[in-house]
């Protein structure tokens, strides 16, 4: 059986994270799923989770990730996590496996581990790590993949074998209409607003609120955890605002079947961004009409199925379009283009690469997806 050990930047989690989604649909190979270290003061979880017949997850604990200025210290810890993961591979019988990296902090690694072929699966901008590491890990890949042309274009300067694979989405959880009705959306007053996703500290909710108190006839909700970003309390304070708070991921799509436009806000790191999140994908794929701040957006080639706005006066007013009627071939549209972002279609083209670089042999019984 083809053996994969998964160095991911993101925790296995009930949420899918984009690395969850791709390597799931490895299904001939036997994975070791790194989950990145725990932060500082929360336990590491030590023993091993079993979380598909062919995955087994494990938790790194904490080291230094560069040397700065105690080298002594930086290449003591880097051997003991070495051991670390070395006893794990042993414990598994994983002999030179493809080894799966999604950080430039993982350029560390290379130096410990024996591996057949590596795979750079770069899913964001990382301008808070030194350049030199991804330099470094692009250059030693043997295929990179990137999910925005962007990306391309940044990791080609090291490395010619860059493959644009977007971000991509559980099709069928999204396309499927709900009947549910959240409890919390039973008496509100349409047409509603909606946003999905994190609720971080720099994510700009000003056009909502100027659009909230203009518009008192709307309802807005936002469903995502939320940071301590300063906009919220007078968000908060808004009758027709419904701050709801995070949802199980297979319930998120009875919130947007209640939509009547779904939300895409921006943030303050997103100026230079061009990675479509999985959202975007998510929102597609209902076919529900979508308001949008972002540059990704924009750039997207989607102008002509996505409302979009650069700032608070144009928000309001591309929501009124949003919610004011479709034309009736938009929301078929919307969703064949969430389906041609289905995961499995993403997974399959990382595999042709991956085969093609001669890193995954072909098996007699074909991978379905």
């Amino acid at each position: 059986m083809k053996q994969i050990m998964c160095f991911s930047n993101l925790p296995w989690s009930s949420t899918p994270t984009r690395t969850q989604h791709l390597v799931a649909r490895f299904k001939e190979a036997e994975i070791l799923f790194f989950d990145p270290p725990a932060p500082r003061g929360q336990p590491v979880k030590t023993a091993p989770r079993r979380v598909r017949p062919n995955i087994t997850v494990y938790s790194l604990p904490h080291m230094m990730s560069s040397e700065g200025k105690n080298r002594f210290l930086y290449h003591r810890n880097q051997r003991k996590l070495f051991s670390h993961i070395e006893s794990i591979l042993i414990r598994h019988n994983f002999r030179e496996p493809l080894l799966w990296v999604t950080s430039p902090e993982n350029v560390h690694l290379l130096d410990l581990l024996t591996f057949r072929g590596m795979i750079y699966d770069c899913d964001r901008y990382w301008d808070d790590l030194p350049e030199e590491w991804e330099r470094d890990l692009t250059a030693t890949a043997d295929v990179i993949f990137a999910a925005s042309p962007g990306l391309v274009k940044r990791l080609s300067a090291y490395n010619n074998h860059v493959t644009l694979i977007p971000n991509g989405v559980n099709y069928p959880m999204f396309r499927a209409k709900s009947l549910d009705i959240p409890s919390e959306l039973e008496q509100i007053r349409y047409p509603l607003l909606g946003w999905v996703g994190t609720i971080h500290p720099d994510l700009d909710l000003t056009p909502v609120t100027a659009a909230a108190k203009t518009r008192t006839d709307w309802t807005f909700a936002l469903v995502g955890q939320a940071g301590e970003n300063s906009e919220l309390a007078e968000l908060s304070q808004l009758p027709n605002v419904k701050l709801l708070g995070p949802r199980e991921a297979m319930s998120i799509p009875d919130y947007l079947g209640r939509f009547d436009a779904c939300l895409d806000l921006s943030r303050a790191q997103d100026e230079d961004n061009d990675v479509i999140p999985c959202r975007i994908y998510e929102y597609l794929s209902t076919g529900k009409p979508i308001v949008s701040l972002t540059r990704a957006c924009r750039e997207s080639g989607f102008s002509d199925v996505i409302y979009h706005a650069e700032d608070a006066s144009q928000f309001l007013s591309a929501c009124k379009k949003a919610i004011s009627g479709d034309a009736l071939w938009l929301p078929l549209r919307r969703q064949e283009l969430g389906s041609a972002a289905a995961w499995p279609i993403r997974t399959a083209e990382m595999l042709r690469t991956i085969r093609t670089a001669g890193l995954y042999p072909q098996d007699k019984t074909a991978t379905r997806f």
